[in-house]
């Protein structure tokens, strides 16, 4: 199944821009050294992720803005790129009660947060550049977008590789809570915003429009076949879990976690995480992580945003014990996330590039063409050699 498309949000749209307006006519700055976790050769994952990590490195002070989002990133009918009915080809959609979104010429997209304080929808420029990088990383691990044909599960261990090496950006980012900030926006939007049904593919057909899930998402669906390491998926996804409780235990103990934080989204990524348990279907990890982000909300008394209704646990965090939630004082990593990534790194191969379709030799592309060609052309190769970055429709 071919992704759903890019975040074509004028706000992700304004943080590549951002990023690469400050460099321009700027002195050159220094390279940023290739991560030891891609291939040697060809590889556009690796172009993306120094693109991103020079970014990060050479302008940290706006990747730490906040801008708007005109609509709800989930429940929203303008997720699709679809006209309405009686709407001519171009004019922006009137649905939803809201006014229509023009990417920001009229409605609240792009517009910095300091100018709608009680704005609800925020995202930082640091969390959509995170997000666009992963989407291309997606994108380069599937077939589809090649007009290739591999194997069936190809493009799902693709995505669970991605993720993967999410996982591992947010361990290596265990000093700087801003950069894991901008891990969990892209996880959250990776499920919300991108498309997951290769991790999870169903067996029932049934679509059910819901408030819960993206327009066009399978719904209210549980039967499933998972890639065909269903327990390796469950050990994998109770890493991701692990890891967004991991992300609010370092804000409680930095004092972050409050209704007044200086991170602006944070009620509505909270509200979002909490929706993931049910992106996973029948395939345990996300079990518990609703109930925790819930206590963690009503200790700290953060409103949260974008949750879904009525989904307040049944057996509430208690206040002492073994389960309740660990003090603000613990230890640095009192979830044991690192032991978890770890753990899951014994299981299985965590992050890389070995399903990016660039590592591939010639011949192994060709040989999986629909067509019989080599994908990539030779401008195509030597843009890669040169490290640019590529983006596919």
């Amino acid at each position: 199944m071919p992704p759903k498309r890019k975040s074509t949000d004028a706000a992700a749209d304004v943080a590549s821009k951002k990023s690469k307006a400050s460099t321009d006519n700027a002195p050159e700055k220094p390279p940023v050294p290739r991560s030891k976790r891609w291939s040697k050769g060809i590889s556009g994952s690796a172009n993306a992720d120094t693109e991103y990590r020079m970014m990060m490195t050479h302008n940290p002070e706006s990747a730490w803005q906040f801008v708007c989002q005109c609509r709800p990133i989930v429940g929203s009918d303008d997720d699709e790129d679809v006209e309405d009915e009686g709407e001519g080809e171009g004019e922006p959609k009137k649905t939803d009660g809201l006014p229509p979104c023009d990417r920001g010429k009229t409605c609240r997209c792009t517009k910095p947060i300091e100018e709608h304080p009680d704005h609800p929808y925020t995202l930082s420029l640091g969390g959509l550049q995170k997000f666009a990088t992963t989407s291309t990383l997606c994108s380069l691990r599937n077939p589809d977008m090649f007009d290739m044909h591999i194997y069936n599960d190809f493009y799902g261990y693709g995505l669970q590789e991605v993720l993967g090496n999410l996982l591992v950006d947010f361990e290596e980012a265990k000093d700087d809570w801003k950069q894991q900030w901008y891990i969990c926006e892209a996880m959250t939007l990776f499920f919300l915003r991108y498309d997951p049904a290769a991790l999870f593919m169903y067996v029932a057909f049934f679509y059910f429009p819901s408030p819960c899930r993206p327009t066009g998402f399978l719904s209210n669906v549980r039967s499933l076949f998972r890639i065909e390491d269903g327990e390796g998926l469950e050990l994998f996804l109770h890493t991701v879990r692990t890891m967004f409780l991991a992300m609010m235990a370092n804000l409680e103990r930095h004092n972050l976690l409050k209704p007044d934080s200086e991170i602006k989204n944070i009620g509505m990524v909270m509200g979002l995480a909490i929706r993931l348990d049910a992106y996973a279907g029948d395939c345990e990890g996300f079990e518990d992580l609703p109930k925790y982000l819930y206590a963690y909300a009503a200790k700290h008394k953060i409103v949260l945003h974008d949750a879904p209704e009525d989904s307040n646990p049944a057996e509430p965090v208690p206040a002492t014990g073994k389960d309740s939630l660990p003090a603000p004082t613990a230890v640095n990593d009192p979830w044991g996330f690192a032991l978890e990534l770890k753990k899951l790194g014994k299981e299985q191969p965590l992050g890389g590039d070995r399903y990016d379709i660039t590592t591939l030799s010639g011949p192994e592309r060709k040989r999986a063409s629909l067509n019989g060609k080599d994908p990539l052309g030779k401008k195509a190769i030597k843009a890669l050699k040169e490290g640019l970055v590529m983006q596919l429709a």
